[in-house]
Order: structure tokens, then sequence, then C-alpha cells
């Protein structure tokens, strides 16, 4: 499909805007649908393990106490789970803390069933590199 967005002087026209959302339905719809398909054969025990990163409100923190030096200035690392869409798996992102000024992100992190192949798999992104 060839969605063409026509934008006037205040932002995208009306027939942009029902082209983003029509776009945007169909793609839920399909997502929707393959769920089903994406955890097709997942082990009994896959809800709990999904369960286990987001225990406790999801957030995990450590110090970074033994570790600080000039060149180490973070004082505690965080990381965050939410789930993913469908909650078909589990997002992670891990940040840290200098005093109260939150860092970027060092990498992002993705668990999920892989219907298709009969496997888990866990994609991290970091700053350089998967």
């Amino acid at each position: 499909m060839v969605v063409r967005l026509l934008r006037n002087g205040s932002g995208l026209g009306l027939l942009g805007l029902i082209a983003v959302f029509s776009t945007s339905t169909v793609l839920a719809d399909q997502a929707n649908s393959s769920t089903d398909q994406k955890t097709q054969g997942a082990p009994e025990w896959l809800p709990a393990y999904y369960e286990f990163f987001t225990r406790a409100g999801g957030c995990w923190t450590a110090t970074n106490d033994a570790y600080r030096s000039e060149q180490e200035t973070i004082d505690r690392y965080v990381v965050t789970w939410k789930p993913a869409i469908a909650n078909n798996g589990k997002h992670a992102r891990l940040f840290g803390f200098e005093g109260d000024q939150q860092s970027a992100d060092f990498w992002t992190m993705h668990v999920y069933w892989d219907g298709a192949n009969q496997s888990l798999n866990i994609d991290q992104f970091g700053q350089h590199s998967i």
C-alpha cells in the first residue's frame, strides 16, 4: 500500500490524516490477528518468565558506588521493563543517574517468543552496536 500524505501550511491535510489513521488501523489489526501466530507453541512457563521482569513495578536499580571514578561518573544504573505490544514480550531500557540527572539510554532490549522458529529471542540495541 502506498500512502501519499498531503501537506498544507498548517500540517497534514484531512486526506493525510485519514491515510495515517487508516494505515495505523490496518497495521494494528494485522498485529492483533497475528498475536496467536507469534506465540504459537510458546512454553507454559513463558508468561511467568515475562512477569518476572515487571515484578515490583518493573524498575530495577543498582548502585555504582564500588566502581565510581573520574571516568565512571554514574551514581546508579536503572533498568525499566514494560509489556510489549499485545503483551507478547517485554521491552527494557538501561540508563543511569549522575546525581539527579538522568543519562541517555545505554541500551534497549526486547524479549519475545518467535512462534515461527519456536524460540525465545532477546534483542539488545546499544549506543554502539546491536
